[in-house]
């Protein structure tokens, strides 16, 4: 019963942890699904291919 306890509260845990970070990134200007790489980037109209240092 107390193994059980423990596995509840590590996975809580680590699932709290994970939701802080995905709102610290955000909050930073950085999209989930962002690799940095703006010519691989399936988030944006593929026919726009402007640069943002233009």
């Amino acid at each position: 019963m107390t193994a059980t306890i423990i596995v509840i509260t590590l996975l809580l845990l680590w699932a709290v942890l994970a939701v802080i970070y995905m709102v610290k990134r955000k909050k930073a200007g950085k999209n989930l699904t962002c690799s940095g790489d703006c010519s691989r980037c399936v988030g944006c109209s593929s026919n726009s291919k402007q640069s943002f240092n233009e």
